[in-house]
């Protein structure tokens, strides 16, 4: 909730065309890279792998450059997530680097610029 006071973006609820709540996504600021603004989602088990990751983070790529003016929105996950990476990558997102997380699993950090307007 503080997000949305004061930056003005978040976390939103997401639904299939029934109705169904599917998950949750948005931008956020990083817990983990200080100064920099994250795209993240979490869904229900019954709707891994029907594009709803890629839907949410496309949807909240495109929030956060054309409506909040965000420049730049990095992705984390783990070395081992082939499947978020895969979502990232499909969104545009390329990686920056790999470094183990303060628990020491490996991650890797990706980020997408905001399209110039040529």
């Amino acid at each position: 909730m503080r997000f949305w006071q004061e930056a003005g973006f978040g976390f939103w609820i997401f639904s299939d065309s029934a109705g169904q709540v599917v998950g949750h996504g948005g931008i956020f600021p990083s817990p983990r890279e200080e100064g920099e603004i994250e795209v993240g989602y979490a869904l229900k088990p019954d709707f891994w792998s029907h594009g709803f990751a890629t839907e949410i983070t496309r949807v909240s790529l495109e929030v956060g450059f054309e409506h909040v003016g965000l420049r730049r929105i990095i992705g984390i996950a783990q070395v081992t997530n082939l499947p978020s990476r895969r979502v990232m990558e499909k969104c545009g997102m390329v990686m920056e680097v790999e470094s183990p997380f303060p628990d020491g699993i490996n991650g890797v950090r990706y980020a997408k610029e905001k399209p110039s307007n040529r």
